[in-house]
């Protein structure tokens, strides 16, 4: 049986009320982060003003053309790298593929998409012989 919650948030709850508890726990015993108070205190100054809209002006940010980045999980020749969409939270529809270097380094044109995305990578492993010990 789930767990259902019976009160809605604040309305202040994302903004002044986000920013007076980043203060409290930047200042606490607690934050073993290192960042201080003062690093968050223009983050913190801006949601404290906001009505919930960050950005100034209701155009989405530009994004890059392109992706790119190298594939590190372990040693992978021609691995294929491919970028999906993230819609309400889940991995939607994809998007671009391409192919990795012998270096694990890829570049993908992601079109005039500009939203959020999931990259996967799958491929085969390089298989290296192992010499027997006598």
């Amino acid at each position: 049986m789930g767990m259902g919650m019976g009160a809605t948030m604040h309305a202040s709850a994302g903004t002044s009320g986000l920013a007076s508890a980043m203060s409290t726990f930047a200042a606490s015993s607690q934050n073993r982060s290192g960042v201080s108070v003062s690093t968050m205190q223009a983050l913190m100054t801006r949601l404290d003003a906001s009505n919930g809209q960050l950005l100034s002006s209701p155009s989405a940010p530009t994004m890059k053309s392109t992706i790119d980045g190298t594939v590190f999980n372990g040693p992978m020749q021609q691995a294929t790298v491919t970028a999906y969409a993230v819609t309400n939270g889940m991995m939607g529809a994809q998007i671009a593929s391409t192919t990795t270097d012998a270096q694990g380094d890829f570049t993908m044109s992601m079109g005039t998409y500009g939203g959020p995305v999931v990259l996967r990578a799958s491929g085969e492993p390089i298989r290296t012989s192992r010499r027997e010990r006598r």
